[in-house]
């Protein structure tokens, strides 16, 4: 988990936390299987199928994804961020985003998310949708 907080002089810091949930990933039988772990709009496809497949790091590398997209979108704050001249993209951008946590059930989100991530050229066509 990510902690900001805007300073008095308006710069923002942050920091991880939540450290007593981490887990070895060296140790497999440790990771957690079955189960649902984390904020939806930011977790793995792997985690939201609640599938046998294993955790591993590369379910937290695809969350941080998630989590540089939804700030390039609306910013440290959760709300869309207006500039005259990328209102449009951030309206698309904000759009495709809302079907990560909008969506009737976790496989659903887990299916919006999969298909966005499928192949390179998906993704590369989103993240053209941002300024």
């Amino acid at each position: 988990n990510f902690l900001f907080r805007r300073m008095m002089d308006g710069t923002v810091k942050g920091m991880l936390i939540d450290f007593d949930h981490a887990i070895d990933c060296e140790d497999l039988d440790a990771m957690p299987q079955n189960e649902h772990i984390g904020t939806l709009n930011f977790m793995s496809v792997n985690n939201l199928e609640g599938n046998s497949n294993r955790r591993t790091e590369l379910d937290d590398w695809e969350a941080l994804i998630y989590v540089l997209v939804w700030l390039g979108t609306f910013g440290l704050n959760g709300t869309p961020k207006h500039d005259s001249d990328t209102d449009e993209h951030r309206r698309i951008a904000g759009a495709k985003i809302n079907y990560w946590v909008d969506s009737t059930t976790l496989k659903d989100i887990a299916s919006y998310k999969r298909d966005n991530l499928e192949c390179s050229s998906i993704f590369k066509s989103i993240l053209n949708e941002f300024d």
